[in-house]
């Protein structure tokens, strides 16, 4: 039984068409993040968001790359 509830979702957008997810504010890159992909904002660092993929992998991204999904 589910108990989630709605959450908002964002993505990205950068003429890139992908931006780096990072383990920490300025640190190692752990994978891309792509324009198709959704995710929730869990945190903030400065100009970084902490956020939450779908496959469960926590980083950090530059806030002005993030946009809402909606």
């Amino acid at each position: 039984m589910s108990t989630q509830t709605s959450q908002t979702l964002y993505k990205i957008h950068d003429p890139d068409g992908y931006t780096n997810l990072r383990k920490s504010p300025n640190g190692d890159i752990i994978k891309r993040v792509y324009e198709n992909e959704r995710f929730q904002i869990i945190g903030n660092e400065g100009s970084w968001k902490k956020i939450k993929l779908s496959d469960g992998t926590v980083g950090y991204m530059l806030g002005n790359r993030i946009i809402n999904a909606n």
